[in-house]
């Protein structure tokens, strides 16, 4: 196939996906025209009859105009009803694994040019911002993420390890910019309390679910945070607009004290010295010298749902 063809089944691609976007404002475009004629054939009747000299179209009558009107109006309204029956605008997922397939299936019809995510470690966004990177690698796309010395204070029996999913996304994200060339995700970190997940495309998109943290029932000193299995609400179109607000704002305020200093970046790259050390350790017969970097003293309080909280004061190997 050549370059001029992929070039207008592109241009067809993104004309389809405007139509189906904006069918309802098209339609409703085209009434609002011939209500502005019939006003101008009030006002001043040869301005109309003018025009439609230019096109070459005969007079119409009055009962024409209004039936051509009445039309239109029946198919705006169908349009619509179509797209309430197999597109709503707002739904609810079990889990936010199947809200983030319908997320993928949303921005595949509407597109996206600026991503914002909230997220603990990332690990569930993956499958979604690997889709982004292949359709949509131009998008700016921002990310938080739990800092790693925040989030090894929850699940400290690793159960799971919040640490190592922090890592490992950052290193999925490195393989996807080497992927798709040009796409690119700006990444900061945070270290207050998880409270929501949000996704936020351009104004109106929106996925939201939330995070709860609780005492362990065998073991009160460990304090669990969870989220994947969290019922997640996603939103499209004019629908979206108050809950892009409110997610977008929730992000902007934790982005504006979040830091660019990448601990997990950090932690990758010790990771990648640690392998290599490991492996050149055991050809010695010897697991000596294995490399491990220290995080910064830190103090703090930590509270999820309500009155749990617990202090903190840890001085530790940033990786387990």
């Amino acid at each position: 196939m050549t370059d001029d063809a992929l070039d207008l089944r592109t241009i067809l691609s993104k004309a389809a996906r405007f139509c189906t976007i904006n069918i309802r404002w098209l339609t409703r475009g085209i009434i609002v025209v011939i209500a502005l004629l019939i006003l101008l054939h009030q006002v001043y009747a040869p301005s109309v009859e003018w025009l439609g000299e230019i096109l070459g179209m005969a007079k119409p009558s009055l009962a024409t105009v209004l039936g051509l009107v009445t039309v239109v109006f029946i198919l705006e309204r169908v349009i619509v009803l179509h797209e309430l029956i197999e597109h709503r605008p707002i739904n609810i997922d079990q889990r936010r694994v199947s809200g983030y397939k319908r997320l993928s299936e949303l921005v595949g019809e509407r597109g996206a040019k600026r991503v914002d995510l909230l997220q603990v470690s990332g690990h569930t966004a993956v499958p979604f911002l690997r889709d982004l990177a292949e359709h949509y690698p131009k998008a700016e796309v921002r990310l938080l993420l739990m800092g790693t010395a925040a989030v090894a204070r929850f699940d400290q029996d690793h159960n799971p390890d919040h640490k190592e999913r922090v890592v490992t996304t950052v290193q999925e994200l490195e393989v996807m910019r080497a992927d798709y060339p040009g796409f690119d995700v700006t990444i900061k970190y945070y270290d207050t309390a998880p409270g929501i997940s949000a996704v936020v495309v351009d104004n109106d998109i929106v996925s939201l679910s939330w995070y709860y943290c609780f005492k362990d029932s065998t073991n009160p000193d460990i304090v669990r945070v969870r989220g994947h299995l969290s019922p997640t609400v996603t939103v499209a179109g004019e629908e979206a607009t108050q809950l892009v607000a409110f997610a977008r704002e929730r992000f902007e305020m934790l982005w504006q004290t979040a830091v660019s200093s990448n601990v997990a970046e950090a932690s990758n790259s010790n990771w990648s010295r640690r392998r290599a050390g490991s492996r050149t350790s055991m050809r010695r017969g010897s697991v000596a010298g294995v490399m491990r970097m220290q995080e910064p003293r830190m103090s703090g309080r930590i509270g999820c749902a309500g009155d749990l909280s617990v202090s903190w004061h840890r001085h530790r190997d940033l990786l387990p």
